[in-house]
């Protein structure tokens, strides 16, 4: 064999080896690629190892001559139909290849990115540490304006939070643009309120420089990529939106069943499941208060006492932006789940005396003006009369707080186009 010029295909090899040994049926599993081994084919296969795109192409090709000389010869069906059949799957197996063959960046994806923080971030419900998410898994989507494959990622982004968004999916959505000029957030929310809908509970960023650390594991560029953290602050899977959908949609299965059933060890699980699956943070922290001298509850301990503080600080958002109706809604849910912690529940209770006290009968009706002039927003409609009912609320001086939110968003419905 070390006599043979390296041939690129079985026949050369067998027929211009003079001076060697010649290759029979038993020896051509040495040459032959791994997973071709043991099979036997009627055609011609590289003896050198190639790409993938390249084998199967070459093998596709001589498959297909092997077909057209088997079908011509039985004469059962007319040589033009066979041959424009042929033709059609020629002309197509190049794409397949291109569309499957290359492999996904997420198989061996467990990079621990709970160190980031996102600065800068509008929308959500406060949180900017990628840590803070512990519990409920975050996908982070980067989106341009070049087009609509550079809002690929974003449109699948909220596909899965208006689906999964109940059981605890966030969202946030990041320029591939770096935010330093003026009103450069207001600028990219007017841009996806009209080209995507509505961003109920979707947090929006631009893009910062550490996040090449981030993208890293991936070996993606950043545009059009999209990543799943899980709930332990781990990212599972990530790459460019159009390769990543099958991988994103199993991990976040996953992730989500994680949420219900928890994770860690035994007493752990109990202690998360309790928290994030049912909602009772109240049980969940006395059941890691009778073990609290074991060392292994103190994370899951660590983790409730974390969400739980970073529901205060959404509620608390809430009422500084005069959005009375979702700090009810909040209020009532937590005061449910602490309700067997006195500490907690005072707190709680806070929140609740600061909402009788600056929800009077004026703010109410106000917010019920802003939300259905929310709703046109929303559509990426401004205009006049969105504008003409926002200076009203906004010189309104009965109910201060929404006066307030009406100006912030007639900033918006500047960027809006008609």
């Amino acid at each position: 064999m070390d006599k043979c010029p390296p041939g690129p295909m079985f026949r050369r090899v067998v027929n211009t080896c003079k001076g060697g040994p010649k290759l029979g049926p038993e020896k051509h599993d040495r040459v032959r690629p791994k997973f071709w081994r043991g099979f036997h084919v009627p055609f011609s296969m590289p003896a050198r190892p190639l790409g993938n795109r390249r084998i199967f192409r070459g093998v596709g090709r001589s498959f297909l001559k092997f077909l057209e000389k088997k079908m011509i010869r039985s004469q059962r069906l007319p040589r033009i139909p066979v041959m424009f059949v042929l033709l059609v799957l020629t002309a197509a197996l190049p794409i397949w290849g291109q569309g499957r063959m290359p492999m996904m960046p997420t198989k061996h994806l467990a990079h621990d990115v709970s160190r980031f923080s996102i600065k800068g971030i509008i929308g959500g419900d406060g949180r900017s540490r990628i840590r803070e998410f512990r519990g409920h898994p975050l996908i982070l989507a980067y989106w341009d304006r070049q087009g609509a494959a550079g809002l690929a990622g974003a449109k699948r982004a909220l596909k899965f939070h208006e689906k999964f968004a109940k059981k605890g999916l966030s969202v946030i959505l990041i320029e591939r643009v770096i935010w330093n000029f003026k009103d450069a957030e207001l600028k990219a929310k007017a841009f996806l309120l009209q080209e995507l809908g509505p961003l109920d509970g979707i947090a929006l960023a631009g893009f910062q420089k550490d996040f090449h650390d981030l993208v890293r594991p991936m070996q993606s560029s950043y545009s059009r990529y999209m990543g799943l953290v899980g709930v332990d602050g781990i990212l599972r899977a990530g790459g460019p939106s159009s390769m990543v959908q099958g991988k994103l949609d199993k991990a976040l299965l996953l992730e989500l069943k994680k949420v219900k059933k928890g994770w860690g060890t035994k007493k752990e699980r109990k202690i998360r499941a309790m928290a994030f699956g049912k909602g009772k943070l109240g049980d969940a922290l006395n059941m890691a208060q009778e073990s609290n001298d074991d060392e292994q509850v103190h994370d899951a301990a660590t983790d409730v006492r974390s969400y739980f503080k970073y529901q205060l600080q959404a509620v608390t958002k809430d009422l500084d932006n005069a959005c009375w109706a979702n700090a009810k809604r909040k209020i009532v849910s937590l005061s449910a789940a602490v309700s067997e912690r006195k500490g907690l529940a005072k707190k709680v209770a806070s929140l609740q005396e600061r909402l009788l006290k600056e929800a009077t009968p004026e703010e109410l009706d106000a917010e019920k003006k802003i939300s259905a002039i929310l709703k046109k927003i929303d559509k990426g409609k401004g205009g006049r009369p969105v504008n003409k009912k926002l200076m009203k609320l906004a010189e309104s001086s009965a109910a201060p707080h929404a006066a307030a939110r009406a100006r912030r968003l007639l900033k918006l419905v500047a960027f809006l186009k008609g």
